[in-house]
C-alpha cells in the first residue's frame, strides 16, 4: 500500500471514529460500510465474526491497524481493487485520492 493510500485510509478512519476512541465500533463501521458499498447491510454478528475476529481490534472496536488490514485484504483478495476504488468514490475521493469533502480539525 502506498503512503498516499494509507493516508487516505487514515483519513476515512478518523472521519468515522466519531466518538474519538481510537477504535471503530459496530455503528461507526456500519456507517462506513453502508456509505462505501452504497447500502449493503452489515449485521452486528457479521461485524463481530468477520471483522473484529479477523482484524486487529480492541474491545468492541476495530483499530486503525485493523482498518488498514481490512482495506489491504479488500484490495488484494475480495472484492478487489476496482470495487475498492468504487468505495473510495462513494466516500468522496477521486482517482488521485483527493477528497472532495471538507475536513474538520479538532
Amino acid at each position: 500500500m502506498t503512503e498516499l493510500f494509507q493516508g487516505t485510509i487514515e483519513d476515512i478512519y478518523y472521519r468515522f471514529d466519531t466518538l474519538i476512541t481510537n477504535s471503530i465500533d459496530y455503528q461507526e463501521f456500519k456507517d462506513f460500510y453502508e456509505t462505501a458499498t452504497g447500502g449493503d447491510i452489515l449485521s452486528e454478528p457479521d461485524f463481530e465474526n468477520k471483522i473484529l475476529a479477523n482484524y486487529c481490534s480492541k474491545g468492541k472496536g476495530l483499530t486503525l491497524k485493523g482498518f488498514k488490514e481490512f482495506f489491504r485484504e479488500a484490495v488484494e483478495k475480495s472484492p478487489g481493487e476496482e470495487k475498492v476504488r468504487d468505495w473510495l468514490a462513494k466516500l468522496g475521493y477521486d482517482s488521485e485520492l483527493y477528497s472532495s469533502f471538507s475536513r474538520s480539525f479538532i
